[in-house]
């Protein structure tokens, strides 16, 4: 199964059962794979499974991460005339 359909699925889930933080922590997993990162923190913000606390942390972090540094890298691109994603120090 490719990211999409994994995307597809989780959203189902999520959609059919707002309250399962599994499909929610799984909907994160696969937007954050998708560098879909800000639809990934939504995601993890959303679960709040005692169980996967620590996961949950590390995982929207890591995607808060991602979204910051996509983010400086297209003020950088910008600043050097290049197209965006295409930044060189």
């Amino acid at each position: 199964m490719d990211i999409t359909q994994r995307i597809a699925q989780f959203e189902k889930m999520a959609h059919d059962d707002p309250g399962n933080d599994m499909a929610h922590f799984s909907l994160g997993q696969a937007y954050h794979q998708a560098g879909r990162f800000a639809e990934a923190a939504a995601s993890f913000r959303r679960c709040a499974c005692a169980g996967r606390f620590d996961q949950l942390l590390i995982r929207l972090s890591s995607a808060i991460r991602s979204r910051e540094s996509m983010r400086s890298s297209s003020v950088m691109s910008a600043r050097a005339g290049l197209p965006s994603g295409k930044a060189s120090l």
